[in-house]
């Protein structure tokens, strides 16, 4: 959102995140379950409609890991895989 410079963002950046709310399955109540800001901009001048831009977040929904983590714990596995051989013929998988 920050690294690129795109046309709104300055005005995206500037705006607060505000709670944003929907209908729990589990629950059946409409709960906040994030946080959100949008802007909505005319992508050229010559465009006929505006377009919208958001930045949304939602609660309890896990991380981003990046793929360097993603790569160094595959690594990891595979390594560890190498180093302790399977013995599948022992339960019939071979």
């Amino acid at each position: 959102m920050h690294d690129i410079p795109w046309q709104g963002q300055a005005e995206l950046s500037s705006k607060p995140l505000v709670p944003w709310k929907s209908v729990l399955a589990s629950t059946g109540r409409n709960e906040t379950v994030g946080r959100m800001k949008e802007v909505k901009i005319r992508v050229t001048d010559s465009a006929t409609f505006a377009t919208r831009y958001a930045f949304v977040t939602v609660d309890n929904a896990g991380h981003m890991v990046s793929l360097i983590v993603l790569l160094r714990g595959l690594c990891y596995r595979v390594s560890l895989i190498e180093l302790l051989p399977l013995r599948f013929h022992k339960i019939g998988l071979t």
